[in-house]
């Protein structure tokens, strides 16, 4: 079974990135054959999970796939969580969900 090492970077450049690693090599696992790619992110209201469409970061060789999240993506604070998912049509890929925690903005008092 794949594992995965997951990337937030929130900012002026947001990039949700995953590198699934092949837990018997430990090295990245080549994706390029998945035709369908997804992360599902669950904020702190449940009810509120979304599905996104992925694309890889490169080619896939490289085991990275990743999504360009929007302003409104994560505008709820809280305790969050990420998960992978994608298939080929065959062999399916469902990466334990990580957390993450999406803080509020600071803001300046004058």
């Amino acid at each position: 079974m794949p594992i995965g090492e997951i990337k937030i970077q929130l900012g002026s450049t947001p990039l949700v990135e995953i590198t699934i690693i092949d837990a018997e090599t430990e090295l990245a696992k080549d994706v390029s054959g998945l035709t369908v790619k997804e992360f599902l992110f669950q904020p702190p209201n449940v009810e509120d999970t979304f599905k996104v469409a992925a694309d890889f970061s490169s080619d896939g060789t490289d085991g990275k796939v990743k999504y360009v999240p929007t302003n409104a993506d994560f505008n709820v604070k809280g305790n969050w969580f990420v998960q992978f998912m994608g298939n080929d049509g065959t062999n399916y890929i469902n990466l334990i969900p990580e957390p993450f925690t999406v803080l509020p903005n600071l803001e300046v008092v004058t």
